[in-house]
């Protein structure tokens, strides 16, 4: 799935033309069948803008996607992609939206986009944030770099978070396997358990995990910095800008010429 993201211009003449109905079943189908993950990524990209106002709306978003994997068969977010009608009633149940079974399937009647009696996630993300399918595919007239910038570093940091927690988990099975032995090596499993299980509860680990790939972005953005480079472009800029004001000045003079030949001629 290629995004199309238009930073340069908002000029609507230089956006594509709006899809038709069919055209949006048919790409509705293909956004439906990526990930979970790859869903929120592209509903998170098609309404940067307006998400980004919101309180923590990126976060809010990913973690949602979170939530929606838990409620799925596998649990897999890297290959799940929907879910059936008896697992996204125990979702609805988990966020308070939904109590009866009848309540559960006028929301699928309605959430359901594609009539398969399953939910996407995208699907959901829709309804929960009360878009259509005519504003998801609707051209997007301008896209800010410094957005997309922000929204690619939340992603990133939480697919970090996600990798450590899932090592963490990893190593919290190992220890508990290593508790059940006897001696020194089962002791020392018992003590670091509990250890992780302290720093997990008061959540220490997950923010040194945000912490610490917070530094590196920094050092990382640090040490790609160009002076150099950075004082080329204003300098390139400074010059396109006297160019465009020159250019400017050479049409007026034009002008003011030509009224003069004009008011000067006879008749």
């Amino acid at each position: 799935m290629h995004f199309v993201l238009l930073s340069k211009s908002n000029n609507m003449a230089d956006l594509p033309e709006k899809l038709t109905p069919e055209e949006m079943q048919i790409k509705f189908a293909e956004i439906s069948a990526l990930s979970i993950g790859q869903q929120a990524k592209h509903f998170l990209r098609e309404f940067v803008g307006e998400i980004s106002k919101m309180e923590d709306g990126f976060e809010k978003c990913l973690k949602l996607s979170d939530d929606f994997v838990e409620y799925t068969e596998t649990k897999d977010r890297d290959s799940v992609n929907e879910m059936d009608e008896h697992k996204f009633h125990l979702f609805l149940e988990h966020r308070g939206e939904a109590q009866t079974v009848k309540d559960v399937r006028d929301a699928i009647r309605t959430i359901d986009l594609d009539s398969n009696m399953k939910i996407s996630f995208i699907e959901y993300c829709l309804f929960n944030y009360g878009k259509t399918l005519d504003q998801l595919f609707e051209p997007k007239p301008f896209t800010s770099a410094t957005l997309l910038k922000a929204l690619d570093e939340a992603i990133a940091l939480h697919e970090e978070v996600l990798r450590a927690r899932k090592e963490e988990e990893d190593k919290i099975e190992d220890l508990k396997k290593l508790s059940n032995v006897g001696g020194v090596k089962g002791m020392k499993a018992r003590v670091e358990l509990e250890q992780m299980r302290v720093r997990s509860q008061t959540g220490q680990n997950m923010a040194e995990v945000k912490a610490s790939f917070k530094k590196r972005q920094a050092e990382r953005n640090l040490k790609n910095a160009d002076p150099m480079a950075e004082e080329m472009k204003k300098l390139d800029l400074k010059k396109k800008e006297e160019e465009e004001a020159k250019k400017m000045e050479r049409a007026a003079s034009k002008r003011r010429l030509q009224d003069r030949i004009k008011h000067l001629s006879p008749g």
